[in-house]
């Protein structure tokens, strides 16, 4: 990125990719020492690298819950900073999306690492 000049970074990673009090109980119980495991373990890297060696560099680290393939909802992107949004659920790739373009024409989520979703 530096050497080309890119001057934003707007990536995807997950809720629970490291760890928070208050993650939902099948993230902390199941899914993340299970099949998640390294899954996650290589998105929180990622997370750290952005962290600690980046700081020139102007990324926005958009976190969802799972995914859907139902049609754009049309709902608003709830975000919190931090690794899960309380009583939220799934969302559709299609709002995923429309949400991280979004995010390049927009600095309120520069530097930062959000969680995301839709309201149930």
């Amino acid at each position: 990125m530096r050497d080309a000049r890119v001057k934003k970074l707007i990536c995807m990673s997950s809720w629970g990719a490291k760890d928070e009090p208050g993650l939902p109980r099948i993230i902390t119980w199941f899914l993340k020492p299970t099949f998640l495991r390294n899954i996650l373990a290589n998105m929180a890297e990622m997370e750290n690298f952005l962290q600690e060696k980046c700081s020139d560099i102007n990324y926005t680290v958009v976190r969802p819950p799972g995914l859907n393939n139902n049609p754009l909802s049309g709902k608003e992107i709830i975000t919190r900073e931090g690794q899960f949004v309380d009583g939220a659920s799934s969302l559709p790739r299609a709002d995923l999306v429309k949400f991280m373009l979004s995010c390049l024409t927009s600095k309120t989520y520069d530097k930062k690492m959000i969680a995301v979703a839709i309201p149930k």
